[in-house]
């Protein structure tokens, strides 16, 4: 019982974060949380475990426990881990395409993409259009390289997502994602790995505008 207590938990600190209940840097006091999520504190300190496992929750020299923070070296740092790792995934992503639906996958997500954009419902647009990379990431079959991946995903949701805010920037993002497909579906690794290089930076320089915006 204590286990599936601890799991709720975990997820749903998760859910507090992407929802921007929980932010950057803010302190964990387990005696409010407890009260909050109405649960004691053995499976509260197990869910937290987890979560500094994951990153997402840092334990500072006083031994107290916070959210992550964010600084623009960690964005460079991530970059660099993001640009290592994606290419292996788009190596073997492109390596199983005859096996998997990856580009009719690819293909379905950029028209929803394109016809929730023209509907101007950037809130769907956005959802879908995440999942895009998320594609790639199940059919390269790299399961411990995807979850690092998504590990850091998690980290930068509340940047990435500000990030996308406008029909502007989902609509550029989206023309990235188009060439990309483009690339993949022409065999094109090389390409599409230099490409990935262009895409990531003009992502990651979003988000450190917005982590300026969320810092000021």
């Amino acid at each position: 019982m204590r286990k599936n207590t601890s799991d709720f938990l975990y997820t749903e600190i998760i859910n507090d974060f992407l929802n921007e209940n929980l932010k950057y840097g803010d302190k964990i006091v387990e005696l409010d949380l407890c009260a909050q999520y109405g649960t004691s504190r053995t499976p509260l300190r197990e869910a937290l475990a987890k979560l500094e496992k994951d990153g997402l929750v840092e334990r500072k020299v006083n031994n107290r426990l916070q959210i992550v923070t964010i600084d623009e070296n960690i964005l460079d740092e991530i970059l660099d881990l993001r640009l290592s790792l994606e290419n292996m995934v788009m190596k073997y992503a492109l390596k199983y395409s005859k096996e998997t639906s990856l580009f009719a996958d690819l293909l379905e997500n950029l028209e929803l993409v394109d016809f929730y954009l023209k509907q101007e419902d950037a809130v769907t647009g956005r959802k879908i259009l995440s999942k895009f990379t998320e594609i790639m990431y199940k059919q390269s079959r790299l399961k411990y390289t995807t979850k690092l991946i998504e590990n850091y995903n998690l980290l930068l949701y509340p940047l990435r997502t500000r990030s996308l805010m406008t029909l502007k920037r989902l609509y550029e993002a989206q023309k990235e994602h188009q060439h990309i497909y483009d690339l993949l579906h022409d065999g094109n690794l090389d390409e599409v790995q230099k490409f990935n290089v262009y895409h990531l930076q003009t992502s990651m320089d979003s988000m450190r505008k917005q982590l300026k915006l969320y810092n000021a």
